[in-house]
């Protein structure tokens, strides 16, 4: 078990790893939780796992994962999910604010109490996830709890306590992605054309106000229509893609230049360096000149 301890400043992080040796079932190779009240300089590293799936729940805040169909950003009460042999890592290099927990997955173990044919539904089920990320029932934090407490403080039973909450987890994660694809259909493998063209001017037009109608126009789709298309294949409304653009195109400039804050802010159509910061924080966890400096200083 490894037990995290942080600078004192950030005395109420922690962090609970188990890794492959320190498990308490085979089907496990790692599980791991970590609530952090405050952003640092702390990326989720490249990962790979041959043998594993890792499921991820996000319990607070967001997290940014690649992938190599780009980037996905998870929010609160929310499943990730990646297959075996597939890398992926944190979009950023710094670990934003929020609570987490992941667990990686042999399927292929045998599963004791688990019937072939179960065992084979949960593998096609997690093999066909169309989304990566989608809405978590409610029991989502509870399963990992009980499974990272067990782990935690092992006794009578540990062994029997985890199998059954990470068997009740995976059915979870399958019943959730289909109840989700239920209500939205399957994901698309790209963005369609026409949200394609939306998200192209977006791009084009971050220091602007863009109107959803105007964009809508772009698209050739009523309105109405357009805006329950793009928050079905983006995830977010037009308005919050923009301001998510220009906080991701902020993050690098702070990252890779000597710009001044003001000057991003003004580029980037922000209509005060105040309003911009205030934005920064709420989706970064830090001030960018503390987003720049801890940055910087990670290199």
């Amino acid at each position: 078990m490894t037990m995290e301890r942080v600078k004192k400043e950030d005395v109420a992080a922690q962090a609970l790893v188990f890794s492959d040796l320190e498990c308490l079932i085979d089907e496990i190779a790692m599980v791991g939780w970590h609530d952090l009240p405050r952003a640092r300089v702390r990326g989720l590293v490249s990962s790979q796992h041959p043998d594993a799936y890792e499921i991820c729940f996000v319990a607070r805040g967001t997290v940014e994962w690649w992938n190599d169909t780009g980037i996905v950003e998870v929010g609160p009460g929310k499943w990730y999910v990646t297959r075996p042999g597939e890398a992926n890592k944190g979009a950023d290099a710094v670990m934003h604010p929020g609570e987490l927990y992941w667990v990686q997955v042999r399927l292929e173990q045998g599963f004791s109490g688990l019937s072939e044919a179960d065992r084979r539904a949960i593998s096609s089920g997690l093999d066909g996830l169309s989304y990566r990320s989608f809405p978590a029932a409610d029991c989502a934090a509870a399963l990992f709890q009980t499974i990272v407490n067990e782990h935690a403080n092992p006794g009578p039973l540990s062994e029997t306590a985890v199998r059954g909450a990470l068997m009740q987890l995976l059915v979870c994660v399958v019943r959730d992605h289909a109840a989700h694809v239920a209500r939205y259909g399957p994901a698309p493998g790209t963005f369609s054309k026409k949200i394609s063209l939306a998200m192209a001017h977006i791009n084009e037009h971050l220091t602007e106000t863009v109107s959803v109608p105007d964009l809508a126009h772009v698209a050739g789709l009523s309105v109405s229509h357009f805006h329950r298309q793009f928050l079905h294949e983006v995830g977010y409304p037009p308005a919050d893609y923009q301001t998510r653009q220009r906080v991701r195109r902020a993050r690098e400039l702070l990252q890779h230049s000597a710009e001044k804050v003001t000057a991003i802010s003004d580029d980037l159509g922000f209509c005060s360096s105040q309003y911009f910061a205030t934005v920064f924080k709420h989706m970064v966890g830090l001030t960018p000149n503390e987003y720049r400096k801890l940055h910087h200083g990670a290199g």
